[in-house]
């Protein structure tokens, strides 16, 4: 009994790293490498986060992020994105790869996940009346994802060239909104359930924004959406979130933490601590 129980707690420490389907794949003894040809990534930071935080006591630094990162999770979740915890003050989710998604549901999910992220920071307030403000950014393309390591614990990583490209999305977007780029945008009109608000950007008359290793490159706002012939209501450039129930998913995803290697490269994430991907 023991060795049974023992044995069922591996496996849900190895479901809580990655994805289930994975986990039956490394028991077959699979190497598992997957491309995702269209996943959408989102990194989310909090703006100034480093000069606030040498404000703060250690102890409230803490509960600030857990606070925000227990929305965000909720958010994750509801929306079908295998979510991430914390890099720092940065939050990384990604759909449309993980847990099966077409690239335009990947996409929607992400910038439904993303609406909602600003709505809650809007809506939060921590000790002492602080308020907060984020900025997202999301891109979509290929990325490559396997199990690496062994010893009882591997690690569920994924890395490219959009890990890096959504990164920029985040850095060179602005406090309370969303960026994305040209083929986000694409995906999100072939969304055939949800309508997206969308903006081109354009700085002092120029489209677009120059993005470290793109050059000028044409971005968009994500500013709302339509649910259901629903309008959703917005609060400047904030929007609320989404049923669930319009993602008629089959999957439920629980995401403990996720956090970058060490090696300082940002092309790379590894999952120590990630998703359970549990059927109903």
């Amino acid at each position: 009994m023991t060795i049974l129980v023992k044995k069922a707690d591996h496996e849900e420490l190895l479901c809580r790293c990655i994805p289930r389907s994975i986990v039956r794949r490394l028991h077959r003894g699979e190497t598992v490498v997957e491309r995702y040809n269209d996943a959408t990534m989102c990194f989310i930071d909090i703006v100034s986060f480093t000069s606030m935080s040498g404000r703060m006591e250690a102890h409230e630094v803490m509960e600030m992020l857990e606070v925000l990162f227990r929305e965000f999770d909720k958010l994750a979740v509801k929306h079908n994105c295998f979510n991430a915890e914390t890099i720092g003050d940065a939050y990384l989710t990604i759909s449309g790869g993980p847990g099966g998604e077409d690239g335009p549901t990947g996409a929607a999910n992400i910038a439904a996940f993303s609406l909602g992220a600003v709505d809650a920071v809007e809506k939060l307030e921590f000790q002492g009346g602080k308020k907060i403000m984020i900025r997202c950014g999301f891109a979509t393309g290929p990325i490559v994802a396997g199990a690496i390591g062994t010893g009882g614990l591997p690690k569920y990583t994924v890395f490219g060239d959009t890990v890096n490209f959504s990164s920029r999305m985040e850095s060179t977007s602005r406090a309370m909104m969303i960026q994305c780029p040209h083929k986000s945008y694409k995906l999100l009109r072939e969304s055939s359930e949800f309508d997206f608000q969308l903006e081109e950007r354009e700085e002092e008359g120029e489209v677009g924004i120059f993005v470290k290793g793109k050059g000028q490159t044409l971005t968009f706002w994500v500013k709302g959406f339509t649910s259901a012939g629903r309008d959703v209501e917005t609060s400047g450039d904030l929007v609320g979130t989404r049923d669930v129930a319009a993602l008629g998913t089959d999957l439920v995803l629980d995401v403990e933490t996720l956090c970058l290697g060490s090696d300082g490269k940002d092309k790379s994430v590894s999952f120590q601590v990630g998703a359970c991907v549990q059927e109903k």
